[in-house]
């Protein structure tokens, strides 16, 4: 059994905390990166690289004092370091909303357009004056939209019987 051998008690010994992490100390590390270079010294890292587009100066710089970076396997926030400067990002940002919302404007005319067209086929299908839309059919979409509505009530009751709080569906 893997609880009694002698390698998982080590492993659930208390861990030193690693010295270049403590605040106190004034001990200094550095390490590359893909795009610059990381100084850790007194519980912050520093970085500093080239922006992959401009060349301009990247600089970042975060705390690593807090109890989450204390200990091994508690490495605390993990995520890339930038390679963007702020100039470039904020351009990318603008270029990348730019062209959701030209995206979103184009979706939108297609589908006015495509209403436009099912109209005017309907239009021309009822061109011969006989409905296209058959009372029956209407019923039957009536009665599913009262069966929807009803579990829609239902689902909102489950929601504040669960929860002992108002739903989105609940009428004012």
């Amino acid at each position: 059994m893997y609880k009694r051998t002698d390698r998982f008690k080590r492993n659930q010994d208390a861990k030193p905390m690693y010295a270049s992490r403590d605040p106190q100390k004034r001990e200094l590390r550095f390490w590359e990166t893909k795009h610059g270079h990381v100084n850790e010294v007194a519980g912050r890292r520093i970085y500093r690289g080239a922006c992959e587009v401009c060349d301009d100066v990247v600089l970042e710089v975060r705390d690593v004092s807090s109890e989450e970076f204390r200990g091994k396997g508690n490495a605390g926030w993990r995520g890339r370091w930038p390679a963007l400067c702020d100039g470039c990002r904020e351009r990318r940002r603008e270029e990348s909303l730019q062209r959701r919302s030209a995206a979103k404007r184009k979706a939108d005319r297609e589908r006015i357009a495509d209403k436009r067209e099912m109209a005017r086929d309907e239009a021309e299908s009822n061109a011969d004056g006989r409905p296209s839309w058959s009372e029956a059919q209407a019923a039957d979409e009536a009665a599913d939209r009262a069966k929807w509505a009803q579990e829609d009530r239902e689902a909102a009751s489950r929601y504040r019987q669960r929860r002992g709080m108002r739903s989105p569906y609940d009428r004012v």
